[in-house]
């Protein structure tokens, strides 16, 4: 079964090194019994360097198909130019 996903996002930079922001995301179904799955995602994205970053969110799901709440912390390395 073939799956679609798309998300929406917005951002901002407040100040040298903070990007607060907001994400909407849709998945389709994964299974043919199951329903797509919406949702909200906010969060912020501090910047250590301009190639090293790190993020924290909470998010939902809008639909019965996915948690009811989550927490998400990451670090991300900009590669290359």
């Amino acid at each position: 079964m073939l799956q679609a996903l798309a998300s929406a996002a917005v951002s901002r930079k407040v100040g040298e090194r903070l990007s607060p922001y907001v994400e909407a995301f849709f998945a389709s179904q994964e299974e043919r019994d199951e329903r797509e799955t919406l949702g909200l995602d906010a969060g912020v994205i501090y910047f250590l360097t301009r190639r090293l970053a790190l993020d924290a969110a909470v998010g939902t799901t809008l639909t019965d198909q996915g948690p009811d709440y989550v927490l998400r912390a990451g670090f991300s390395v900009l590669l290359g130019r």
